[in-house]
């Protein structure tokens, strides 16, 4: 109940949180909070204490709008975009769209979902194979490298592929969200723990997370509240949310550790405990279970076997069949003794653990040397684990990494050229240039790369156009996409010689009702000569554009946040720049003049330019930033000066009671 340290304490953390600018884990965060909050708002509302609710609720709402404030600049910018982005939703949408109207759709959303006995993982972190790939068990005793070592080599690299421990909902992990063994132990004992008023409402934050992390597997309940729980639509993986049991399962470890170093009788903890001992023989009981009935065999490794099963060349399904066989079964055999091993280490742990409370009973020992006791095991069980997958090889020199950006042949050859181009990199295919790596945008512009938070509008250009390709030119040419890099030793590095260059004046414009509209006319169009645009896009100064064949317009710079061009035309004409459109920010000005930009080919900026000699200057200065800059400054002040407030305060009582 001290309300004014309790404000400020929640303003510097909320401020600290917020300011670590990873908006699914700060919901998270909320939703904890949520849980805590409802438990407490219910237990002082039974004790009839509302002026304790009146004062907390005041405090902490003063602590966490200073914090958030504090983070308004990332906060304002990151809300306008996302409304902008696939996580606001996209106008235009069909049956392949990563979105709906409003925001992501519910299969994107659920990707990387857990199957719904997979947090067990969190305590028993070879349940589910543990990570991709072979590279956790030991190599002489793994019976899948010894298989594919047995292969004919041109088989065994066509399937080796196919060799991954891991089995689980999520489709592919590096890692499991292991908690320890020994914490989950410690965790369910602190579930008895008549001392720990927290295990509650963190029991029900727990079991709601497990409930959201099944996403996909569970989706009566998880589509509800993907269209009822506020701003949840935003965000995908619902396996991220192990963070939420894997720091709660801590907190509650410590009250067991606490509370268990305490006792002097077996017979009382038995006692006491004995709803914690009925919830850890059900977990054991469920890990039995799927050790003895599962044939630890994935999903794609049983459509691998359908699939062989289907060539229709006879030698080749018989060259096949026999290998891939043997190697799903040596891949569960692999799983299973993974398994075993955690099996064995709950054993294992658990005796430690009740020899180290026996001798504590005993006299042996005292409850401090307990307590490091069991820090001790914590770490050995956390170690062994962690030490699988961060490996001594995982650590590199600098000069290593910096050897991975190193100018190739390609590179140094497309550097030849001194204009402003970009590339369109397809050398892993062209879903892979939108949605994989991007190492070419260290040295070049490229118009792909992966985001999982794309603008729509360009997310819709990629469903839409970039995936027909290469029946796309309109678009390559838009977008200035002057090298096609294949991958294709023949070609290497196709150069278009179509791309239009950073900007260009139109001798036409055609309007459309709509977005989807303005989407199909992309599919054949000139857009040298034709800028399309949306009838609701339409201002008035482009009723009387003209045509120029004369007319010059060019880059002179672009710096990122400021980009400027000169033109010179004897009439009015529309510009077309190949430029993304974004209204949120975004200002023109014609000799220091604000402009109009109007959208053009459903992703470009356009301006209509009078005749003569022009300095065209485009400004991102969102307003928006300057006044949460200023609310954020204002917002820290305060903050400081209240936490020097109350250390000068708490100075002068301690000086008082001397």
């Amino acid at each position: 109940k001290k309300y004014l340290w309790g404000a400020v304490l929640t303003g510097i953390s909320t401020a600290l949180f917020v300011g670590a600018n990873h908006l699914q884990i700060t919901y998270y965060g909320i939703i904890i909070v949520a849980f805590m909050s409802i438990f407490f708002l219910i237990k002082w509302i039974k004790e009839k204490d509302y002026n304790h609710i009146l004062k907390t609720f005041a405090a902490a709402c003063i602590g966490g709008l200073l914090g958030i404030t504090v983070n308004a600049p990332t906060l304002v910018s990151t809300y306008e975009y996302g409304k902008q982005s696939i996580r606001g939703g996209s106008v235009l949408v069909n049956k392949d769209s990563k979105t709906t109207a409003t925001g992501l759709n519910k299969d994107y959303a659920f990707s990387y979902s857990m199957s719904m006995t997979e947090p067990l993982v969190l305590m028993f972190s070879g349940i589910y194979g543990g990570a991709n790939g072979l590279n956790q068990i030991d190599p002489a005793n793994s019976k899948a490298l010894e298989t594919l070592q047995q292969m004919q080599p041109q088989i065994g690299q066509q399937l080796q592929g196919f060799a991954s421990l891991y089995w689980g909902g999520i489709g592919g992990t590096s890692g499991p969200p292991y908690a320890g063994l020994v914490i989950c132990l410690f965790a369910l004992i602190g579930l008895s723990s008549a001392t720990n008023q927290h295990r509650w409402w963190i029991s029900a934050t727990i079991i709601f997370s497990f409930m959201l992390s099944a996403g996909s597997y569970f989706e009566a309940f998880n589509v509800f509240m993907f269209d009822h729980l506020p701003l949840y639509n935003k965000f995908r993986a619902p396996s991220m949310i192990m963070i939420i049991p894997t720091l709660l399962l801590g907190i509650m470890a410590l009250y067991g550790m606490a509370a268990i170093s305490a006792e002097s009788d077996f017979r009382t903890i038995l006692k006491k405990y004995k709803p914690s001992f009925i919830v850890t023989g059900l977990i054991l009981a469920t890990v039995l279970y799927i050790y003895f009935t599962s044939n630890f065999k994935s999903e794609s490794e049983l459509n691998l076997i359908t699939q062989i099963a289907k060539i229709p060349d006879a030698n080749q399904k018989a060259a096949f069949e026999t290998p891939a066989n043997d190697l799903v079964n040596a891949i569960a055999t692999d799983r299973k003794s993974l398994i075993e091993g955690d099996i064995i280490k709950f054993f294992l742990f658990l005796g430690l653990i009740i020899t180290l409370v026996f001798l504590a009973i005993k006299k042996v020992i005292n409850q401090t040397i307990v307590l490091v006791g069991f820090g001790i095991l914590s770490m050995i069980d956390l170690f062994q684990v962690n030490v699988k997958y961060l490996q001594s090889d995982s650590f590199v020199e600098a000069n290593e990494n910096e050897n991975v950006f190193a100018l190739s042949p390609l590179d140094i050859t497309l550097k030849q050229d001194t204009t402003q181009y970009r590339v369109l990199d397809i050398r892993g295919g062209i879903s892979n240039a939108f949605n994989g790596g991007a190492l070419i945008a260290y040295h070049h512009k490229t118009v792909g790369g992966y985001n999982p938070a794309k603008l729509s509008i360009y997310q819709d250009l990629i469903e839409n156009q970039w995936y027909k390709f290469p029946n796309c030119m309109p678009t390559m040419n838009m977008l200035n996409t002057k090298y096609l890099i294949s991958g294709d030793p023949a070609l290497d590095t196709v150069v278009n010689k179509a791309a239009l260059g950073n900007v260009w004046f139109v001798k036409g414009v055609q309007y459309e009702k709509g977005p989807a509209e303005v989407m199909k006319s992309l599919d054949n169009f000139n857009p040298k000569d034709t800028a399309i645009i949306e009838l609701k896009d339409k201002i008035e100064s482009l009723n009387d554009v003209q045509v120029d064949e004369a007319a010059q317009i060019t880059l002179v710079n672009n710096n990122n946040d400021e980009v400027n061009y000169k033109s010179n035309s004897t009439k009015k004409q529309l510009a077309v720049f190949s430029e993304i459109y974004y209204k949120q920010g975004w200002k023109a000005y014609i000799d220091n003049v604000e402009a109009p930009i109007v959208k053009a080919n459903y992703v470009l900026r356009a301006l209509v330019v009078p005749s003569g000699t022009h300095a065209i200057r485009f400004e991102f200065k969102p307003t928006t930033i300057k006044t949460s800059i200023v609310a954020s400054t204002f917002a820290s002040i305060l903050l400081w000066l209240s936490i020097a407030t109350m250390l000068v305060i708490a100075f002068r009582n301690k000086q008082k009671s001397i």
